[in-house]
């Protein structure tokens, strides 16, 4: 038997999970079976003579691409290759992006070689990347990583990489570290773990888990699996390092996603990108602990180990998600059993939420003691509400009275993103009248059974829709009733949190908590407008219906939470729609740009962001996230469906009915929160330099000291207590001239500084008098 026949023969019956680590890109099964027979033959490589004897035996043949031994793939024939050649024209352009990402990486890591867990060596052999040294301004010496051109792989039957042609050089065996964890891996399995040979080659690990297990064999994979090798290889001291190298992968995993053909490859691939973001969120809230691991080492096929702890968890828990408040971590399912869902804000379920614990109270399941601690509000107020979680509030201005009118208005018609508290009613009444037919319609559909609950709704509703069509015509009372309804419920939430780290910093996530204050301040800004403001007690009048008639039906029943997610979702849309009318398109597409770059740096994760989504690439040119949040502020939450349907690149990206690329309220709405708050920021901070820029001007322009009227006394600027000697006078009693410029000049008060006046003038010259007298 020659010695490839036995050595075909023992790849066969070595068992290799086919998704575990390549030495080499080129690494095939059979170079298993040589490696076992070599490590028979000479030792194990754990020396370095051991593995110089393996390479220094000639018996011992490698075949291409590291010698010239025999051991070839089998050649597809013509008719193979001409079908595929199309494919793997395609599969070499998604390789050749994958390898430019991957010197991007590798320039913006100036000390990846000393990246402890990634196999730099892997990476360059797998896609051809050579590193020259290069010399800048300031004389030092840098390495820059870039493509070769003579030396990157292709594929050639869809998943093989080749890099070798007859005429060119071959390569080198892979280095000793990488050899001994290939054959730690390949020796892991015990004799009878091996399976028939008419199954070989096709082995995988039975999974016991549910974590997406990578794919190293691909060389696509090969740069993602080294990413999340190296975050495997960090402890708590590399935490900073650790978040880089997870945020670095969860953008290849979109990367991927995006050049991804397959629905059933994107929706395998999507669930990897759930992990990879699941991890990120746990190394930024947690310590890299054993469940942290524990996940790495499933997808990138690891053994487990089981917890210290029997009563520990193996993995760390996927049924959390960052709040779209303040990036809290909160249990995916709301507190009254019921799993959030995808189509719906978090401002619309928590007025779902209220809803139903008042049909609870009227089924006499909900507490009584629970129920009093809430926020009652009628069907009215339900209204009001879910409109202004669709729209936000019209934008406060100095001619605030226009808000108040019709659409026609020329301010309003301008700015395509103003609204009045006019357009406010017609879109209450609307909705109002759709109300009422939904209680009839379920009314006429119940033919048994007792009727009042449903009488009784209705009856509610359509009292709602006449107070409904009066606000419609009386904008101003619209206007107070809302400002005094937001403030009841931030009142009912709480105050704000304020959030920091170890060191007093922390980014913050979600809407943010300075959105939340700028609301508050417009919110103050319309009560003073509209006199609904107490000015002996400092804050804004707050009024529900049942506050002041308790014995009113009550719609919905708010808590705490649902308080704060009504509050923040319209922060949200009032601070983006004031940004939206303050700034010009040009200015808006850069700041988006930014606001971008922004979130993008500071961690935010967007959990479910579409495969097909285009990210800010220019600052002329901001892409979706720019349509996003447009449409979000024409059509409002409530018309976040036809928003999709009008954009042409949203509708066609979804037309395949993919869920993994469906874009939901819900995930549109954690995008635009971190958006709007970083244009906040932005906004905040341009004001700053704004109103700094305009005191130095008025600074360098008053030359005269400041006087500030106190009351009964005259505080004087600070320049009043310096000023210029006189030059003594020959007479001054033989006093030497003193040669500063300033002398400190003695404080006396205003009734002895008149005084003094009075006297100077008195001894004033007559020429002086007569300047006085004419000025007079």
């Amino acid at each position: 038997m020659s010695p490839i026949e036995k050595y075909q023969r023992l790849s066969k019956l070595l068992s290799v999970n086919a998704r575990a680590s390549l030495p080499h890109p080129s690494w095939k099964p059979i170079h298993d079976a040589i490696l076992v027979s070599a490590i028979a033959k000479h030792g194990w490589i754990d020396k370095e003579s051991h593995i110089g004897a393996i390479i220094g035996d000639e018996d011992i043949q490698w075949g291409k691409p590291f010698d010239k031994g025999d051991l070839v793939l089998p050649s597809t024939t013509d008719t193979n290759k001409s079908s595929t050649s199309s494919s793997s024209d395609v599969e070499n352009d998604k390789l050749e992006e994958v390898a430019l990402r991957a010197v991007d990486f590798l320039n913006e890591q100036t000390d990846c070689k000393d990246l402890k867990g990634f196999n730099l060596n892997l990476v360059l052999k797998s896609y051809g990347i050579v590193s020259r040294t290069v010399v800048d301004e300031d004389g030092q010496a840098e390495t820059d990583w870039h493509l070769d051109p003579d030396s990157k792989p292709t594929i050639i039957d869809g998943s093989t990489p080749s890099s070798i042609s007859d005429d060119e050089s071959y390569q080198e065996l892979p280095t000793r570290k990488d050899l001994l964890k290939r054959a730690k891996i390949v020796l892991s399995k015990c004799p009878e773990s091996v399976v028939s040979s008419s199954n070989a080659g096709n082995n995988k690990e039975t999974d016991t888990h549910q974590f997406y297990v990578l794919d190293q064999s691909k060389i696509s994979n090969v740069f993602l699996a080294e990413l999340l090798r190296a975050t495997f290889k960090q402890n708590q001291k590399t935490i900073k390092m650790a978040r880089k190298l997870l945020s670095s992968a969860l953008q290849e995993t979109q990367h991927r996603m995006r050049s991804m053909t397959s629905a059933s490859e994107r929706a395998e691939f999507s669930r990897l990108r759930g992990h990879i973001a699941l991890l990120d969120r746990a190394v930024k809230t947690k310590q890299i602990n054993r469940p942290v691991k524990n996940v790495l080492r499933a997808i990138l096929g690891m053994p487990i180990l089981p917890p210290a702890n029997p009563k520990d968890e193996t993995f760390i828990s996927d049924n959390y998600s960052f709040s779209a408040i303040n990036g809290e971590l909160c249990s995916v399912r709301g507190k009254y059993g019921k799993k959030k869902s995808n189509e719906s804000a978090i401002g619309d379920l928590a007025i779902s939420n209220a809803v139903f614990v008042a049909k609870q109270r009227a089924e006499n399941v909900s507490k009584e003691s629970e129920v009093t601690t809430m926020l009652g509000i009628t069907t009215i107020e339900t209204l009001i509400l879910s409109v202004m979680c669709s729209q936000g509030i019209p934008i406060y201005t100095d001619d605030w009275e226009q808000a108040l009118g019709n659409d026609d208005d020329e301010e309003i018609n301008e700015c395509s993103y103003l609204i009045s508290w006019f357009h406010m009613g017609h879109v209450l009444e609307v909705a109002a009248e759709k109300w009422v037919e939904i209680s009839q319609a379920n009314l006429a559909k119940t033919t048994q059974g007792d009727k009042t609950g449903l009488e009784n709704e209705l009856e509610s509703r359509q009292a709602a829709h006449k107070e409904a069509m009066r606000l419609h015509q009386k904008p101003i009372y619209l206007a107070k009733k809302t400002i005094m309804l937001m403030e009841a419920i931030r009142l009912q939430m709480g105050p704000e949190s304020k959030y920091s780290s170890k060191n007093g910093i922390r980014p913050d996530k979600g809407i943010g908590q300075k959105v939340l204050h700028w609301n508050r301040g417009h919110l103050i800004k319309w009560a003073k407008a509209l006199n609904v403001y107490s000015l002996s007690e400092g804050h804004i009048m707050h009024a529900t219906v049942m506050s002041i008639r308790p014995h009113s039906t009550a719609e919905g029943f708010l808590d705490k939470k649902n308080c704060k997610s009504i509050f923040s979702q319209i922060s949200q849309q009032t601070r983006l729609r004031s940004l939206f009318s303050k700034y010009t398109g040009d200015e808006l597409h850069n700041m988006v740009f930014k606001s971008v770059k922004i979130v993008r740096k500071s961690g935010d994760i967007w959990d479910d962001q579409p495969y097909w989504w285009r990210e800010a690439e220019s600052e002329t040119d901001s892409k979706d996230d720019f349509d996003l949040l447009s449409g979000i502020l024409r059509f409002g939450y409530g018309g976040f469906d036809q928003m999709l349907e009008g954009n042409e690149h949203f509708r066609s990206s979804m037309a395949s009915g993919e869920s993994i690329g469906r874009l939901y309220r819900s995930s549109g709405q954690q995008r635009a929160n971190s958006i709007t708050r970083e244009l906040s920021g932005i906004d905040d901070s341009a004001e700053t330099m704004r109103i700094m820029k305009e005191r130095k001007k008025r600074m360098s322009q008053s030359k005269e000291p400041t006087r500030v009227n106190t009351g009964n006394s005259i505080q004087v600027g600070i320049g009043a207590f310096f000023s210029a000697k006189n030059s003594p006078s020959p007479t001054s009693n033989g006093n030497k001239s003193d040669d500063s410029e300033v002398a400190i000049v003695a404080v006396v008060s205003p009734k002895r500084s008149t005084c003094m006046e009075q006297e100077d003038n008195s001894k004033s010259s007559p020429k002086r008098r007569k300047v006085e007298e004419a000025t007079i």
